[in-house]
């Protein structure tokens, strides 16, 4: 497997701007070891790779920024990229050395997650229209579809990973925690604690209306 003329791109936002862009980061380790694990997985295929955060990101919008990123790693003189987030605990270093393979024979690969988006796009430098892939309607659930049919219309075959779930709100905390094995010990005990808060939160929230809405019952006359 030839991957010397692949780059693999992790585009997330830093640990400090995660807690400021997601509320349940705040006060937890949740985005130190989801970027740790991430990390962790990319060094094992020892492939070149770039971490652009909020940082060294460019652009107004999320498209513009996540095609400059990808933009910035061709010019480095990459002919392939395999650009991930940092928000999918299941991607593995399978997903990776595939989708370097997918590459070699001149293919696409796309790990879609089951909110519609994507957790990894592995694609050409040839196959590369900054100005198409700037006008795609990013964070929507009409990504992955666009993407394909873009695909499509270059005649490149397409290769479709398996589905994964990825951490975009605390509601997907629980979807995630339900496929962890031990090997994530760490974030799992780190999702499980979130939970545990939020459960207590949301009761004390609960009997906190419960008292405020609920007339005090005086010793007389027939209970309510």
């Amino acid at each position: 497997m030839t991957a010397t003329n692949t780059a693999i791109l992790i585009f997330s936002l830093s640990d400090d701007e995660a807690v400021k862009n997601k509320s349940f980061y705040y006060k937890n380790n949740l985005s130190q070891i989801l970027n740790a694990n991430t990390l962790k997985t990319v060094k094992k295929t020892n492939v070149d790779f770039f971490h652009y955060t909020e940082k060294n990101q460019q652009g107004n919008t999320f498209g513009e920024r996540f095609t400059n990123a990808i933009d910035a790693v061709f010019k480095k003189g990459y002919d392939n990229v395999i650009a991930i987030g940092n928000d999918t605990p299941k991607i593995n270093t399978k997903h990776l050395t595939e989708a370097i393979s997918i590459l070699n024979t001149n293919g696409f690969a796309l790990g879609p997650s089951t909110d519609g988006g994507f957790y990894l796009i592995a694609l050409q430098k040839k196959h590369f229209d900054k100005a198409i892939f700037c006008d795609f309607n990013w964070k929507t659930n009409k990504i992955t579809k666009e993407i394909k049919n873009y695909i499509k219309s270059k005649h490149i075959t397409i290769t479709t990973f398996n589905y994964l779930n990825d951490v975009d709100s605390f509601f997907d905390l629980k979807s995630v925690l339900k496929t962890l094995s031990s090997k994530f010990l760490a974030l799992y005990l780190e999702i499980q604690k979130l939970i545990q808060i939020q459960s207590l939160v949301t009761h004390h929230i609960n009997f906190s209306l419960f008292q405020i809405v609920t007339p005090k019952i005086l010793n007389k006359g027939s209970p309510l």
